[in-house]
């Protein structure tokens, strides 16, 4: 539905009013609904203010006191704008719907508008954030995923972006593929790069870095925004790690502040799959398998954040598939999981599958367990 107004220029924005002919068009519109409209190409949500005003930003570019025309996509109430799902279902999708807050961690009312098979999202703070428009539903193994590795690898206090941390390029390529599946673009991730070593990295070094995380992010060179130097006896990684991050607080309010929550505060209430799912992203961030000679599994150890629950939490979830696990060592901020059994369950969930470097490793170690050997030659010689 085509509408027309008459822009005004107001130094940090344009103004409109939804004139009496113009509202003839809708049906009961009033003040404090919410329209989903085009301009010029780029779709805004934004609510009706007194007067039936409207805001848009000053990169449009119209021109004073002329005519314009913006294409309405949908009109609804406030009311309609907050809800959500009632109750999460176990299925083999995830509606993301579900994990919109109503209001931010500050207040913040948020709207979310359904169009098609898209979700846009959006809440008023100034002249409002930037709109955000994902997909209402997505694989439950891979959000489930995903969350378990933001809760070990990700920022979590103290900021409004989503950000992880790793320096496994194959973790965060599953990071940016999956927010990639749901609308939220690859080209809009930036990294900066963290090289840990005993001097400042040279220029080189730093390019090199740069160019290692630009081609297997693949992400735009501009998008690598900086290395910063962690002073260490040694440079255990020659390429750093990568901080990826997207400086968008509806996103930071979705994922972190009601799905990581929600996770934690309903650990006894999830499912196997969901369970082994949020094992595999900590896993990727927070465990490594510790080999034996480099030959034979000898444990795989969870670490945690000594200032926080995750030792219960993470305990909590390995076992609720019955995996048992050490007494926490609070001097390394380590447990462990030890014990052919228990390695046999992390080997069924398939733990390690985020992180290509330790699901070699596990792979080499748990195949290599004079248990493993034993039991593949009992099932050998009962064929």
């Amino acid at each position: 539905m085509l509408v027309r107004a008459i822009a005004k220029d107001r130094n940090d924005n344009f103004q409109f009013i939804i004139r009496k002919k113009e509202r003839e068009k809708f049906s009961n519109i009033a003040v404090g609904d919410v329209l989903l409209f085009r301009v010029n190409h780029e779709v805004f949500m934004k609510k009706v203010h007194a007067d039936f005003l409207l805001t848009l930003p000053k990169r449009l570019g119209f021109m004073n006191n002329k005519e314009f025309s913006f294409d309405v996509i949908k009109h609804i109430k406030p009311v309609e704008a907050l809800k959500r799902p009632s109750y999460f279902k176990n299925t083999n999708l995830v509606d993301i719907k579900y994990f919109i807050p109503r209001k931010t961690a500050f207040g913040s009312k948020i709207y979310v508008v359904d169009w098609k098979d898209c979700l846009y999202v959006w809440y008023p703070v100034g002249g409002g954030v930037k709109l955000v428009c994902m997909k209402r539903y997505c694989n439950a193994e891979e959000f489930f995923e995903i969350v378990g590795f933001l809760w070990g690898d990700g920022s979590t206090k103290n900021v409004r972006s989503l950000r992880f941390t790793n320096s496994e390029p194959s973790t965060l390529i599953e990071v940016v593929n999956f927010f990639n599946k749901i609308g939220i673009v690859r080209n809009i991730w930036k990294a900066q790069i963290i090289w840990s070593g005993p001097n400042k990295p040279s220029r080189s070094i730093e390019n090199n870095c740069k160019n290692f995380w630009k081609e297997n992010l693949n992400l735009p060179r501009k998008n690598i925004v900086s290395v910063l130097w962690s002073e260490a006896k040694n440079s255990d990684f020659p390429f750093g790690s990568a901080r990826l991050f997207i400086d968008n607080a509806t996103l930071f309010e979705i994922f972190v502040n009601c799905a990581l929550n929600w996770v934690k505060n309903n650990i006894d209430n999830l499912n196997q799959n969901v369970t082994s799912c949020l094992l595999r992203g900590i896993a990727a961030a927070e465990a490594g398998p510790q080999l034996r000679n480099n030959f034979s599994l000898r444990r795989v150890e969870f670490s945690f954040n000594p200032e926080s629950n995750e030792s219960e939490l993470y305990t909590r979830l390995l076992n609720k598939i019955n995996i048992a696990t050490s007494k926490p060592d609070l001097n390394r901020n380590k447990f462990n999981v030890d014990g052919w059994n228990n390695f046999s369950k992390l080997y069924s969930i398939d733990v390690f599958k985020l992180h290509e470097n330790k699901h070699k490793l596990f792979m080499k170690g748990f195949s290599n367990h004079r248990y493993t050997k034993f039991n593949q030659k009992e099932v050998i010689s009962q064929q």
